[in-house]
């Protein structure tokens, strides 16, 4: 690999690490978790401060700087999939009042959601950046489409993660037998799933077509007693024709 190559790949393994962390970290530490020298974490470090992306929080510890937020926040006007769709997701949020409707993808074994726009309640783009595979009704969804073996090993990373809460009973102890349940969910391309992640609350997703090739699915979210799990179903139908309208 030439050395400018290796050197920027170096640049986005330290930022990486940086946004992942549950906070701070020096010098050391993110040596250690990109398998580098201190000497060139810290040089990579002093690089990422001087351009905005990496601040020093105190004398040792490091944490992302806002020009990394920026630069996020100035890219999702370049993705189709954050800027075609608003006027379809505001008519989609009407129909399914109370419920919110949602956008995500799964990139690189992670759930990002896209989009929540709630009638009346407005829109919010970058709802939340990856969740727990298994208490995700589009995580399960696109589980669903792997081979068993491929979506146990998914969801033991996401596992990893995230831990394995199990918010009400109806959430398995393991990752199969959490693909059972959810298969059983599953139905007209749709999955809804009452009491899932929350008592009193469905969740239910349907697949969009792939987005540059990256799986993507609309979701609804919401209290589990104003729509009946058909009409559920229903609506997700109803929402992606005019979901994927927009995308063309």
């Amino acid at each position: 690999m030439p050395r400018e190559s290796q050197s920027l790949t170096r640049g986005l393994t330290v930022l990486n690490v940086l946004v992942q962390a549950a906070g701070p970290l020096t010098a050391t530490e993110v040596a250690h978790r990109c398998g580098i020298h201190q000497t060139t974490a810290s040089r990579i470090l002093g690089s990422l401060i001087e351009a905005g992306y990496v601040r020093r929080v105190s004398f040792r510890e490091f944490s992302p700087d806002f020009g990394l937020m920026a630069l996020g926040m100035d890219a999702a006007r370049h993705f189709s999939v954050v800027t075609d769709p608003q006027t379809a997701l505001e008519r989609c949020a009407v129909l399914v009042d109370p419920l919110n409707v949602r956008l995500s993808v799964l990139w690189r074994s992670k759930l990002l959601y896209i989009d929540r726009t709630a009638n009346n309640r407005g829109r919010q783009v970058f709802d939340g950046a990856d969740y727990p595979l298994h208490l995700s009704s589009p995580g399960l969804l696109f589980m669903l489409e792997l081979r068993p073996e491929d979506a146990v090993r998914e969801l033991a990373a996401s596992r990893e993660r995230f831990g394995w809460a199990r918010p009400t009973r109806n959430v398995a102890a393991t990752e199969a037998d959490v693909l059972s349940q959810a298969e059983k969910h599953h139905r007209r391309g749709t999955i809804v799933l009452r009491n899932w992640a929350d008592t009193g609350h469905v969740t239910a997703a349907i697949r969009m077509p792939d987005h540059e090739g990256h799986p993507l699915a609309l979701s609804l979210a919401g209290p589990s007693d104003v729509h009946s799990t058909e009409t559920i179903r229903v609506l997700l139908h109803e929402c992606r024709q005019l979901v994927e309208a927009a995308l063309g």
